[in-house]
């Protein structure tokens, strides 16, 4: 049995743009260094973004941010409690370790799966 569960935030917790990157970063399994190489920036500013020290953060950097870690640049900069949205990726990653070893076909077999698995309950 496969339980996906991505790191969230507690209830209450400061849910700055600095902790929600940091918070999808994490739940991607990127490093600081990673995402700021995928950036194009330092390991540091990735730091200062998470942190706060850096507020205000370009929009065009926020996109970026949130195109690498496939989440809505509205999410980023909303008033939400947490990100809780699972992608196909995630799910891919989840399963099968890694996105290079998941062919269209297999991946058709996963969801025609859990269809079946889905509709036997409801006999």
């Amino acid at each position: 049995m496969c339980i996906i569960k991505k790191p969230q935030l507690k209830e209450g917790a400061d849910m700055s743009i600095g902790h929600k990157i940091k918070s999808a970063r994490i739940a991607k399994g990127y490093t600081q260094e990673e995402l700021g190489q995928m950036l194009g920036v330092q390991k540091s500013a990735i730091a200062k973004y998470e942190s706060g020290r850096v507020v205000n953060i370009k929009r065009s950097t926020l996109k970026k941010i949130s195109e690498i870690l496939d989440i809505k640049p509205s999410e980023l900069i909303s008033e939400e409690k947490e990100i809780s949205t699972v992608t196909e990726n995630d799910l891919k990653v989840a399963l099968f370790g890694s996105l290079d070893e998941v062919t269209d076909e297999m991946w058709e077999e996963v969801k025609n799966f859990a269809e079946f698995v889905k509709n036997k309950n409801k006999k």
